[in-house]
């Protein structure tokens, strides 16, 4: 649960991920140029495809780079700036503020999930033979359980001090050092935080489970209704398991992110605007015009 409010707290402090390590369009540019082929890559490693099969997803792929360039792009740069005229304000930055931030966060996050190439390959699925299927169940049952074997190595204490030291080590690259006080809070929120990661690695493992079921049924009516239905549960399946554990998570961090910010020095707040107008300033000099064709969303 702290990866996704990590993520999201990463996002509001630099529009996307992608800039923590980088200070020049040139450089961003690039690294965002690879996204589709990463997108691509990533559906590939599921099974062996053919070239057909291969094409296709490199095709959904670059759909959905290109939906994200031109539409997405825009809105990230759009929020930076409203954050920096909301810090730059003089005021105590108030809860609804935040709040507002990571409501419209939220919003980006659930268009890039209707929005994912997975929603649209009933079709490709379909067409996958036998072998590819045991493939891909066996693949993806695999990387759950190896993610979860790690997960469960760790202790809670442990995994507290990991999050603490990425969020140390990654804060100041896009503009958000800690001073000791916000260093107390941050450890605070972590410790106070609702755990949901063996909830979550449940819940996947059914949901993988349920969808090889219904692979077996690919060649029946109704296949591309049944799954594509199962994809969109994916998107939001621990929330929507846990919706009051996910909520008191989502107002825990916003209030921690509110609290951060106000407690940063003068020097802080200084390098964070700096480094939140620079971002803007990128993503808007890097986001495309032309789109190729739009990829398939469903609504969450």
């Amino acid at each position: 649960m702290a990866k996704n409010f990590y993520i999201k707290w990463c996002v509001l402090s630099a529009a996307v991920t992608l800039s923590v390590a980088c200070t020049s369009s040139v450089v961003l540019g690039k690294v965002y140029d690879g996204f589709g082929s990463q997108v691509a890559k990533t559906f590939k490693s599921f099974a062996t495809f053919n070239a057909r099969q291969k094409q296709e997803i490199d095709g959904f792929a670059r759909s959905y780079h290109s939906w994200h360039r031109t539409t997405q792009l825009d809105r990230y740069a759009a929020l930076l700036s409203r954050m920096v005229s909301d810090i730059s304000a003089g005021d105590q930055l108030s809860y609804a503020k935040a709040d507002n931030w990571f409501q419209s966060i939220r919003g980006y996050s659930d268009d890039m999930r209707a929005c994912n190439p997975f929603n649209a390959s009933a079709e490709l699925l379909a067409g996958m033979s036998d072998q590819q299927v045991t493939q891909m169940a066996s693949r993806m049952r695999a990387r759950v359980n190896k993610r979860e074997d790690e997960y469960r190595d760790e202790s809670r204490e442990e995994r507290i001090e990991e999050q603490m030291k990425a969020m140390l080590k990654w804060g100041p690259r896009i503009g958000a050092s800690f001073n000791t006080e916000q260093k107390k809070l941050l450890r605070k929120t972590l410790s106070t935080q609702v755990s949901l990661g063996a909830q979550r690695y449940e819940l996947r493992r059914r949901w993988i489970e349920e969808y090889i079921i219904i692979l077996g049924t690919r060649k029946q009516p109704g296949f591309t209704k049944d799954v594509t239905r199962h994809i969109n549960t994916l998107w939001r399946i621990t929330e929507a398991n846990f919706p009051d554990q996910w909520k008191s998570n989502e107002e825990l961090w916003t209030r921690f992110f509110k609290d951060y910010i106000n407690l940063q020095t003068d020097q802080q707040r200084a390098a964070f605007v700096k480094r939140a107008r620079s971002t803007a300033a990128i993503l808007k000099k890097i986001a495309g015009k032309d789109i190729e064709t739009q990829p398939v969303c469903y609504k969450l």
